[in-house]
């Protein structure tokens, strides 16, 4: 037996302990070594009576409850102690995030929101778990009330961005879902708009004199391009599909300067139907890394945003742009001080046919979403009723520098230089 260091001492009148950390036969236990000082007989001095016992396992049993005693404090997810006033006695290190996003500390009360709710869960004495949002994220909370004690543990588990994949999958569901079936509709009303055009122009040729009568059908005319138009738009969305043939380094500082230049006449102009002022502040377009993509399908996201905060803003405003690298990817913000939106609205934006316009197709987001995921993007709408919105896109950086756009194709666009030029 060979004795290797001592691991705790303890003193009790003629009674000492140790213990010990020993090694028989080359394998180590723990003992516990208790020395009680006797009187060997009336004649004789005082001895010792030593004894030695094994005690490795009721060291592992210790071991083991320091272990469940650090558990709330090494779990990554928020573990949290609250009285049933809804004063926070405990909170661990991972529920930091939450305390901020509640604006409260350790010693202070939850918020209003969670008072009765803790309170009633701990007088029904009940196990319940909730999913509240708090700001933009969403918190599954699970309260365990532990009746005996006076308080109630919270467990809490950030489902932020699993709801956001749970959306993304079901758009990305109803976008293949409306694709094979619009895909079929648009081909058949595309030949009937054809037969009807044809046999109109055939009848306007042979009645040149009758100006009224060509006046009839003109309009006729304009109705069925107008037709055209919405299915062209249709096979458009119908078609989009994962194609990165072409793809070249862009710089989204150029595109976004592009973008403004096309469809915005000046930096602060006067709308010629409302004689409202409009402006554009670009100050916060920084220069970032550029992303892989098609520069031409990139300036069709941001005209569609473009156009969509214009028609947000009917009495006039400022349209802002940003730019910033965060996490390996390039983030922009395109905000407006418009109408904002409600949240049954920001739900359904990206919904094919989902229009809040008299004369809209309800395929300009739903484009825009299609483009940034095949780009391996994100985007995300942040909006108030009466504070205006802002649109968030996100794309993965590359080093690359700029590349030349001439092999990129380009998307479906009228002929005309001006196709995209807003009249206002």
């Amino acid at each position: 037996m060979n004795k290797k260091n001592h691991v705790r001492v303890s003193e009790s009148g003629n009674k000492d302990t140790c213990e010990l950390w020993m090694l028989e036969e080359d394998q180590p236990f723990y003992a516990q070594l208790e020395s009680i000082a006797i009187q060997l007989s009336e004649e004789d001095s005082s001895g010792y009576l030593t004894t030695i016992t094994t005690i490795s396992e009721d060291m592992g049993w210790e071991k083991k409850l320091k272990h469940v005693a650090n558990f709330p404090y090494a779990n990554p997810n928020p573990v949290l102690r609250a009285s049933v006033e809804g004063r926070i006695l405990y909170a661990n290190s991972a529920s930091s995030h939450l305390l901020n996003l509640w604006g409260c500390r350790v010693n202070q009360l939850l918020p209003e929101s969670l008072l009765k709710m803790v309170a009633d869960i701990f007088h029904n004495n009940l196990r319940v778990t909730h999913e509240c949002t708090f700001g933009h994220y969403i918190y599954s909370l699970t309260f365990a009330p532990v009746a005996k004690e006076g308080y109630v543990n919270i467990y809490g588990l950030d489902l932020t961005q699993h709801k956001r994949m749970e959306q993304e999958l079901l758009q990305a569901r109803k976008l293949q879902a409306m694709g094979v079936m619009t895909s079929g509709v648009a081909h058949e009303f595309n030949n009937i708009l054809a037969i009807v055009d044809g046999k109109i122009q055939m009848l306007m040729r042979g009645n040149n004199d009758k100006e009224n009568f060509l006046e009839e059908f003109r309009l006729i005319r304009k109705t069925i391009k107008d037709g055209a138009e919405i299915v062209r738009r249709i096979n458009k969305f119908a078609k989009i599909k994962e194609d990165r043939h072409g793809y070249v380094p862009v710089d989204l500082r150029e595109v976004i300067k592009e973008t403004i230049d096309l469809t915005l006449p000046n930096r602060k102009w006067h709308s010629k139907k409302t004689r409202n002022t409009y402006a554009v502040n670009s100050d916060g377009v920084k220069r970032v890394s550029c992303i892989k993509g098609n520069p031409l399908e990139l300036q069709e996201v941001l005209i569609n945003i473009i156009n969509n905060a214009i028609d947000a803003m009917p009495d006039g405003g400022t349209l802002s742009f940003s730019t910033k690298e965060d996490g390996g990817n390039v983030i922009v913000n395109i905000s407006d001080t418009g109408l904002g939106m409600d949240e049954e609205t920001q739900s359904k934006l990206f919904d094919p046919f989902f229009t809040t316009k008299d004369h809209g197709t309800g395929l300009g987001m739903s484009i825009v979403f299609e483009i940034v995921k095949r780009h391996r993007g994100e985007i995300a709408v942040q909006s108030q009723m009466g504070k205006g919105s802002t649109f968030i896109l996100s794309f993965p950086a590359t080093k690359e520098p700029p590349g030349i756009t001439q092999n990129a194709p380009e998307p479906d666009r009228e002929k005309s230089g001006n196709s995209y030029t807003r009249e206002l």
